[in-house]
């Protein structure tokens, strides 16, 4: 599947019922997909999204590293 791009402001649409949220991270030339079991809106305009990753998870190492995240409704 190719990937699109998504306007933030349509993402709200899709988290706030309490959809699937996939994260997905690069770093290097490794990628990883993790499900991700809690988040929240925290700011309507412009859209900011919090969540929690665990510090064991090897998302949250990679993410630390490259330094950005992806966040896509399922």
């Amino acid at each position: 599947m190719q990937k699109h791009p998504w306007p933030l402001h349509d993402v709200r649409h899709w988290l706030e019922p309490g959809a699937v949220v996939l994260i997905s991270s690069r770093w290097q030339d490794r990628n990883n997909i993790m499900t991700l079991g809690w988040y929240t809106v925290l700011e309507f305009s412009p859209s900011l999204v919090g969540c929690m990753i665990s510090a064991g998870n090897i998302s949250f190492d990679m993410i630390r590293r490259s330094g950005g995240v992806r966040y896509q409704p399922a």
